[in-house]
């Protein structure tokens, strides 16, 4: 092993001969949960130019045991790099090395590089005896419902976006659906589109729905009827939420690229290389577009050229979206330092640090800046300052949203806030 308290943290793993490998075990310290390694590469040594090939990027690991499947590789060495760990995220315990069916080259069953995996050996190590399947799933998983019955079983699967009295649910298989505040157990409308799957943000702009589809489409929908007025396909996947200005929408996509559509037909006008892909989503300030970039920056474009203004250095592979309000721009990364910058020029107006990964966009009301962190603290920044007043711990593994509102604007001491 090697690394140091900042640096990214490597384990190598060496055969006493070249072997064929297609899948890692890793297993985490199980009484340390919480601090579970979040990111980390695979490597393996290529034979021939001697140089490590990445097989394996994991982004966002919460699970204490990860299993990673990768192309067959016939390598003499594999390199595990924990990507910006800090000390106490560094909670491997235990890694296994598997190949496909017998690993060597030439025997039998090497033909289907995608069968079973065994432990680096052959059949005799799996089970034979017959696996039943739990009678919870049983097919049908899901029954079929006749269209007499008029319900949508469909779950919710994006934010709920409320407006003048109307409240808007995307729900998966392409549903959308409008019901009255006054009466939400009978839809006005309900409409199933083509975009089957997509990622919780959701934009409302001018009686239109914008969301995004987990395979790279951003789709445009009629927000009361929820008919689909049109799609663009932008990328392979699309993982933040859009923004709109007057006529034009933006997004940034996971291939590093800055969008800019027509908000009547979807036809794009602008595209802008980025220097790596956006995993969170936009802010703007009607003005200036905002984004954190995987190779690790808070970075600024203007919307009407798409010329770069400004760029903070950050933590990378961050997936978060920054807020802007009043000319300053909040923000908090991947290893949990918070920051407020400038919107025209990005200089910094102060850094806190939170303590905790933080994932999602910050709250700004009139007194503070509040962060829900990735592991349960809730943390509320002094605006002017960034200075840390007070913060809790939630009994909760993360926070998905925190909404917030001012309960004393002259006061500036309190805050109502709902956490989901």
């Amino acid at each position: 092993m090697r690394g140091s308290k900042t640096e990214s943290f490597t384990i190598s793993l060496s055969f006493s001969e070249p072997r064929w490998v297609s899948m890692v075990a890793l297993y985490f310290n199980c009484y340390d949960e919480a601090n579970v390694t979040r990111h980390f590469d695979i490597y393996a040594t290529d034979l021939e130019s001697k140089k490590d090939l990445l097989v394996a990027s994991i982004r966002g690991n919460r699970q204490l045991f990860r299993l990673v499947k990768f192309p067959p590789v016939k390598t003499p060495m594999l390199r595990i790099e924990l990507v910006n760990s800090i000390r106490r995220l560094r909670t491997i315990t235990e890694i296994e090395l598997y190949g496909p069916l017998t690993c060597k080259e030439g025997k039998i069953g090497f033909a289907d590089a995608e069968g079973q995996n065994t432990w680096m050996g052959d059949f005799s190590r799996v089970d034979k005896r017959r696996k039943l399947l739990a009678a919870e799933f049983a097919p049908p998983v899901v029954k079929a419902r006749a269209a007499a019955e008029g319900e949508t079983w469909a779950v919710p699967a994006a934010q709920i976006m409320v407006s003048e009295g109307a409240c808007y649910i995307t729900r998966t298989l392409g549903y959308s659906e409008t019901c009255s505040l006054d009466d939400l157990a009978k839809p006005r409308s309900v409409n199933k589109g083509t975009h089957l799957a997509v990622n919780p943000y959701v934009a409302l702009y001018g009686g239109l729905l914008l969301k995004c589809s987990t395979f790279g489409k951003l789709v445009c929908c009629d927000a009361e009827s929820g008919r689909e007025i049109w799609s663009a396909q932008l990328g392979d996947r699309l993982f933040g939420g859009p923004v709109a200005i007057a006529e034009d929408v933006f997004i940034a996509s996971d291939t590093g690229k800055l969008f800019k559509l027509d908000l009547a037909n979807g036809s794009v006008m602008m595209e802008v290389p980025l220097s790596a892909g956006v995993f969170g989503s936009l802010a703007t300030d009607g003005r200036f577009l905002f984004m954190i970039t995987a190779d690790g920056f808070l970075q600024c474009y203007d919307s009407t050229s798409g010329g770069k203004v400004w760029a903070v250095p950050v933590a990378a592979d961050t997936d978060s979206t920054p807020a802007v309000d009043g000319g300053i721009v909040y923000s908090a990364d991947q290893k949990g330092t918070a920051r407020a910058c400038a919107a025209g020029d990005g200089k910094t107006v102060w850094s806190a640090e939170l303590g905790q990964e933080f994932t999602r966009c910050p709250v700004v009301i009139p007194s503070h800046v509040i962060f829900g962190c990735r592991d349960g603290k809730l943390a509320a920044l002094n605006r002017p300052n960034g200075q840390l007043p007070g913060s809790f711990r939630i009994r909760s593994d993360s926070f998905r949203h925190v909404r917030g509102e001012g309960a004393d604007a002259g006061r500036g001491d309190r805050f109502q806030c709902v956490i989901t």
